[in-house]
């Protein structure tokens, strides 16, 4: 084995180990007359493909690539990169657009950035785990243009920098798992953001809001945001984002912010989170949330005052949950709260129930106060029940529910999915046919009743 100290600024040379190839020095392939090569890596069609390369540079940039490059990933490949020019220096360097593709993983620790491309910038697939030490005018991962991740994922521990800066451009990520802690900056800061097809984004800021953007779409991902920045209170969500579309997802935005911390264009009133659209989706917020639309939803608000659960159109729980003691559910009016098989919904709280709780055979309410209104238990045995009060009979035969009242009475036959199938103000004796065999609620004025309709 060779050992090799690092050389002087433009220098490079391949060192030899058991099992890694080692370069020291800066890798320039922008320089057509002095193109590098050696083991670990080759350069061919404005392609770089590494394999088991280690980097060991301090220089201006560890690696340099012309317009439109590519690196191909192989194997466990690091860089450990200390820049030595004042307000500059990134481990990667594209010098236009620059692509990355593979199924390795690449290691960069920078005392500066880690990745910096002057155009499009495109991760499509491998993992990449960085750590950058400094503080520069762009970020960590900077591209002015355009942030694709694809198939990927990255872990990236911001000490002084902002995680991802694309400023005036768009940041999408795609099927990829995402994870930024940024100690004293923002952990994306972008002008438009798309968060797609099973993602999961991790987004810490410990000094300002973890996310930073304009506008912001999240489709069949998952993503959680959290500023812990005391005593400036950003909120972990930028103030004037707006929020376009939320569906099939679980969105989070956790920390709490106040005035105190308003940028520039910030108005005072601003802590609302605001959104256009959500759908079938979990929402939870350290803020009041205003959406324009709501379908099929969880809307979780918290606030020291008090913390609501709210439950619009059908929805079904996607983890056990716990109403707090001093949080509110709310089941909005012709909405149905679903507890399925193997979960467990547990109300210390209050409860306001104008629609429907649906609890699944397998799942499980615990409360410790009283739920009013239509709740559903799969768990207990469904018959042809029969009520009979002081001035309404109702029961079910022969497929068909009847409804027998002595006074005038506003009855609803609802279905399992909290829909009303029927409606009637019955005096007398009133047959409610043409009903699909399965379980429904009726609400008789006071009385609430499920049968089970047989044909």
């Amino acid at each position: 084995m060779m050992m090799a100290c690092l050389l002087p600024i433009g220098g490079w040379a391949e060192v030899e180990t058991d099992s890694v190839a080692v370069v020291t020095g800066a890798l320039d392939f922008t320089k057509a007359d002095s193109l590098p090569t050696g083991e670990g890596f080759t350069w061919a069609n404005d392609t770089l493909k590494l394999s088991d390369l280690n980097i060991e540079a301090e220089n201006e940039n560890g690696i340099v690539l012309p317009d439109g490059a590519t690196i191909v990933l192989s194997g466990n490949n690091t860089i450990n990169f200390k820049h030595t020019m004042q307000d500059t220096g990134a481990a990667i360097k594209g010098i236009g657009s620059l692509a990355f593709t593979g199924d390795g993983t690449l290691n960069i620790n920078s005392s500066y950035e880690a990745i910096n491309a002057a155009g499009d910038l495109k991760i499509n697939g491998g993992k990449m785990e960085i750590e950058t030490t400094g503080e520069s005018s762009d970020g960590s991962i900077t591209s002015p243009t355009l942030l694709s991740i694809n198939n990927s994922e990255i872990n990236l521990n911001a000490i002084e920098d902002d995680g991802i800066f694309v400023y005036n451009g768009t940041v999408e990520i795609n099927k990829s798992t995402l994870n930024i802690h940024a100690t004293e900056e923002e952990g994306i800061v972008c002008n438009n953001a798309t968060i797609s097809n099973d993602s999961h984004v991790y987004l810490y800021s410990g000094a300002k809001e973890a996310f930073e953007p304009s506008t912001l779409s999240i489709s069949d991902s998952y993503v959680e945001l959290f500023a812990d920045n005391e005593p400036y209170k950003y909120q972990s969500l930028y103030r004037n984002a707006i929020v376009t579309g939320i569906t099939n997802s679980t969105f989070k935005a956790l920390g709490q912010g106040n005035e105190s911390a308003l940028r520039e264009g910030e108005q005072a009133d601003s802590t609302v989170i605001k959104m256009q659209s959500v759908s079938n989706s979990w929402v939870e917020g350290y803020a009041p949330i205003e959406i324009e639309t709501v379908n099929n939803s969880f809307v979780r608000t918290i606030s020291p005052e008090a913390t609501t659960n709210a439950v619009h159109g059908e929805y079904t729980l996607p983890a056990s949950i716990e109403i707090a003691e001093g949080e509110e559910l709310i089941i909005s009016e012709n909405a149905t709260l679903t507890v399925p098989s193997g979960l467990t919904l547990t109300n210390n709280g209050t409860a306001t129930n104008e629609g429907t709780l649906h609890i699944k055979a397998g799942g499980a309410l615990e409360s410790s106060t009283s739920i009013e209104g239509i709740i559903i238990d799969d768990n207990q045995m469904v018959g042809t029940e029969t009520i009979e009060a002081q001035s309404t009979r109702i029961y079910s035969a022969e497929g068909k529910i009847i409804v027998i009242a002595s006074q005038p009475t506003d009855v609803q036959i609802i279905s399992m999915t909290g829909a009303v199938v029927a409606s009637a103000n019955v005096s007398g004796q009133q047959e409610f046919a043409n009903l699909a065999s399965g379980v429904y609620i009726v609400r008789a004025g006071e009385e609430i009743v499920k049968l089970n309709v047989a044909h």
